[in-house]
């Protein structure tokens, strides 16, 4: 692996609305919509006319928001890249891991020793 590829996820793209209505294209197909909800109650301890809203990411693939980056960074790899595979990286997040771990078959999830039980993925099977 050469340096460009360790360091290329660091580039970044300037923060736009042109640049974040891209990356909801890339990665709409995968992920769910989610709703918005607001809190009269919570929204009343407010002083003025103000409102809370609430984004459910609880209700996103994975029951994160970071399933949206995690399929934004593998929208950005190459065939090439993607048939190599992607190793993942968690101290828990069981059920993100297990989504993207379902969209590319030639994944590799690692965890931390001290991840809860509860957090775990099982064994891959040897098929």
């Amino acid at each position: 692996m050469s340096a460009n590829e360790v360091t290329r996820d660091a580039e970044s793209t300037p923060l736009t609305r042109t640049s974040i209505l891209a990356a909801h294209k890339a990665i709409a197909p995968h992920i769910h919509r989610t709703p918005v909800f607001t809190s009269s109650s919570l929204s009343a301890l407010l002083p003025g006319k103000n409102t809370l809203y609430f984004k459910a990411e609880n209700l996103q693939k994975g029951g994160a928001f970071k399933f949206r980056g995690a399929s934004y960074s593998l929208s950005r790899l190459t065939a090439q890249e993607l048939e190599r595979g992607v190793c993942t990286h968690s101290s828990g997040m069981r059920t993100a891991l297990s989504s993207i771990e379902a969209t590319l078959a030639r994944s590799s999830p690692v965890r931390q020793e001290t991840t809860p039980e509860h957090s775990r993925l099982p064994p891959r099977s040897a098929a």
